[in-house]
């Protein structure tokens, strides 16, 4: 919700405009598809996020239940 809100105030608040590139609404900011605008580059990007950040999750897990 953070990043939702920083990301649509950063063109606004000056104080937002560093933080706000960490956002994935910013990484992904010129796909819009319902328009014809495609930015496959920012999804490629915002996947390989998430399918890092759930190989991370899943090994915690693991490791947490199986006592190691």
């Amino acid at each position: 919700m953070a990043s939702f809100v920083i990301g649509n105030y950063a063109p606004h608040v000056p104080a937002f405009a560093g933080i706000a590139n960490l956002s994935w609404f910013h990484w992904t900011y010129d796909h819009v598809a319902l328009v014809g605008m495609f930015d496959w580059a920012s999804l490629g990007l915002v996947t390989i996020v998430t399918v890092v950040l759930s190989l991370l999750a899943s090994s915690c897990s693991r490791a947490v239940t199986s006592g190691s």
